[in-house]
C-alpha cells in the first residue's frame, strides 16, 4: 500500500477534514496536518507547491525535516573513532 502522508504503520492519525487556510488579526495561517497546529502561511513556515493549499506544503518546514531526519535513519554518523588533528591548525 502506498502512503501519501508521513503517518507509520499501525499510527494512522485522525482525517484532518476542516479548513486549511484561516485568516486573523494577524495575518493568514495555514494547518499543519503533521503536527495539527496552525502556523503563518508564508515561505518562513511552508516549502512552497504550487497544487497545495494556498500555495503552500502540506506540513510545516520543521516537522518536514523530522520526517526527512526520521528516514535517513536519525542523521549520518561520523565513523571515525577519534578527532583528526590537522597540522597547522588551531
Amino acid at each position: 500500500m502506498h502512503r501519501t502522508n508521513f503517518d507509520t504503520i499501525g499510527a494512522a492519525k485522525p482525517a484532518n477534514r476542516g479548513p486549511k487556510l484561516r485568516t486573523t488579526i494577524d495575518g493568514q495561517e495555514k494547518f499543519c496536518t503533521r503536527c495539527d497546529e496552525w502556523w503563518p502561511a508564508d515561505i518562513e513556515f511552508f516549502f512552497s507547491d504550487p497544487g497545495g493549499v494556498g500555495g503552500l506544503f502540506y506540513c510545516c518546514k520543521a516537522c518536514f525535516a523530522e520526517y526527512k531526519l526520521a528516514r535517513r535513519g536519525g542523521g549520518r554518523e561520523s565513523t571515525a573513532t577519534e578527532p583528526v588533528i590537522v597540522e597547522g591548525r588551531a
